[in-house]
């Protein structure tokens, strides 16, 4: 299992996994917050929809 952090100022925010679910789409776990999210921050996944490389990540697999 891969974890992910993102990082907000120098402050790691919470901890994430992602992996595909039988149906062959992605299911995007919490695993740990360490800190309050800041006001902007919804939930991780709609974080990582409106992302760039969320956007375009099939694109960058190919790279």
């Amino acid at each position: 299992m891969e974890k992910f952090i993102p990082i907000n100022k120098n402050t790691k925010l919470l901890s994430f996994k992602i992996e595909e679910n039988i149906f062959g789409s992605e299911d995007i776990t919490e695993i740990e917050r360490f800190n309050d999210l800041p006001f902007w921050f919804e939930d991780i996944k709609t974080w990582l929809d409106q992302r760039n490389y969320a956007k375009h990540k099939n694109h960058l697999k190919n790279i």
